[in-house]
Order: C-alpha cells, then structure tokens, then sequence
C-alpha cells in the first residue's frame, strides 16, 4: 500500500554482486566463452571510452 505521505517511504538500494548469485559449481561458471571476444571485437571502436566487456 502507497504511503499517504511522501516521507513515510523508504528509499533503500541493494548491492548484488553477481558472485553470490551464480553458485560455485553452476554450468556457467564452468563454460569457456572466449570464442566470443573474436565474434564481437568488430563491433566496438578503437577510439573513445572503454567498452563493456562482451561476456558481461
């Protein structure tokens, strides 16, 4: 239910780390995706800021 008044809510932010939520013996965790560097590396510039990594 929406609070009648504004300072009744709470403004909360959480931290995830992507670590706790992938268990340890998870497949993912497991796999090699370094094939997908050479698959995207003509999609990102030489110049200007650094990129997000391609397997994030």
């Amino acid at each position: 239910m929406y609070p009648k008044h504004h300072d009744e809510i709470r403004h909360q932010s959480v931290t995830i780390s992507m670590d706790d939520l992938v268990p340890e013996d998870h497949l993912v965790r497991k796999a090699d995706f370094d094939f997908i560097y050479p698959l995207v590396e003509h999609t990102y510039s030489q110049i200007g800021r650094s990129s997000v990594e391609p397997l994030l």
